[in-house]
This record gives structure tokens, sequence and C-alpha cells, in this order.
């Protein structure tokens, strides 16, 4: 079975691009381009992993980051985003991120720092059901 990786960007062709590429690697991408209905996603589709932009309209990536950390702290969350700051990048951090990628960025390093974040989500899932 894929897993699923729910991409939350207010940007329609960086989220068409996103989607391809990941589905071309074999995973199922579920997109949504603002906080509300990044959220009912999340909750409908429980994802193995979070892509998620901090410049978000009607709920930013940091509050919603929070409301998924309420819920679980098992799916991995990667903020992808704008931002640069060392400021945004801890209060990222701070309120339940597990990773940080600065837009623009390189595709195969975007690939394979999703690849590593599933890959450690596998083996503690793993563990806790041993």
């Amino acid at each position: 079975m894929a897993e699923t990786i729910l991409v939350i960007n207010n940007n329609i062709d960086l989220l068409k691009l996103i989607k391809t590429m990941l589905e071309k690697n074999g995973y199922t991408v579920i997109i949504a381009s603002d906080g509300p209905s990044g959220l009912h996603a999340f909750d409908a589709v429980q994802p193995d992993l979070v892509v998620l932009d901090n410049a978000l309209p009607e709920m930013d990536g940091m509050a919603l980051c929070r409301r998924i950390r309420q819920t679980t702290q098992r799916v991995p969350v990667i903020m992808l985003t704008e931002k640069d700051n060392e400021i945004d990048i801890l209060a990222s951090l701070e309120a339940g991120a597990d990773g940080y990628i600065v837009k623009p960025f390189c595709t195969r390093e975007f690939a394979a720092r999703l690849v590593a974040m599933l890959r450690r989500q596998r083996v503690w899932a793993n563990k806790g059901s041993q």
C-alpha cells in the first residue's frame, strides 16, 4: 500500500508540481490550498506525512501544525516555505514541525528528505507495534 502524503500550499502550480513528482515516486498525494481544507484533509485521511506551507490563507501553517500536534505526534510535518529567517524556523520547530525546507528548493533534495522522514516514521511505527 502506498504511503499517503498531504501537501498543503496556497501556490496551485507548486501543488501540482509536488503532486506529480511524488505520485511518480509511488506515493498517494492529497493536496489542499488553505489551512481549514488542509486540517479537514488531515482528519479525513490520516496521512503518513504532511508537507505544510507557513503562509496559508485563513489559518497559517504554524497554527495548523499546532492543531495537528494536538491530534498526534506520530505524523511527521515538514514546513516548506519562503521564510528563511531564524525566528520563523525556530517558531515552526517549536510549533511541532519535524523539518524545514526553504523555497525555492532542489526537487531531488526535497524528495530525499521526504523519503528519510518516512523511513524514520516507519521505524518508529514498527517499534511501537512490537
